[in-house]
């Protein structure tokens, strides 16, 4: 298995990665949240990526910002996706991330990466009632 901890902010830094915030540690299985959490805090970004292969060749993927863990990144996701291409050597036309907000799908289409967003399920809502208004002439 391989942890991944990088910069999401720009795709720049990742093709400069070994003078970048990326780093590469082997043969780790997990990791614990409190460990990333202050990598995260001593980064100092928006927010850093974790990812860990699985046996079954899929990833988890978390992300923390140097105060919490959020629960979706779309940058750090399409930067994770980027290094699993480019640096590890995945050559299937998709990657699995998954999350705390669910499975995350990121596809290569002719060089570029595409990923879909979780969507919520739309719910019905009655409408506040419209405030009065007064009209002051004057």
């Amino acid at each position: 298995s391989v942890v991944v901890a990088l910069r999401s902010s720009t795709f720049r830094s990742l093709r400069r990665h070994r003078n970048s915030r990326l780093f590469f540690a082997g043969q780790l299985v997990s990791l614990a949240g409190s460990w990333m959490q202050n990598v995260a805090l001593e980064m100092n970004l928006s927010e850093t990526a974790f990812l860990v292969r699985r046996k079954d060749g899929d990833f988890d993927l978390r992300w923390f910002t140097p105060a919490v863990e959020v629960d979706l990144c779309g940058h750090a996701t399409l930067a994770s996706a980027h290094v699993v291409y480019e640096h590890l050597g995945h050559w299937k036309a998709e990657v699995r991330f998954l999350t705390r907000s669910g499975a995350l799908i990121v596809r290569r289409r002719a060089g570029a990466l595409t990923m879909d967003f979780p969507a919520a399920t739309p719910k019905r809502v009655d409408a506040p009632a419209a405030p009065r208004l007064s009209v002051v002439n004057g």
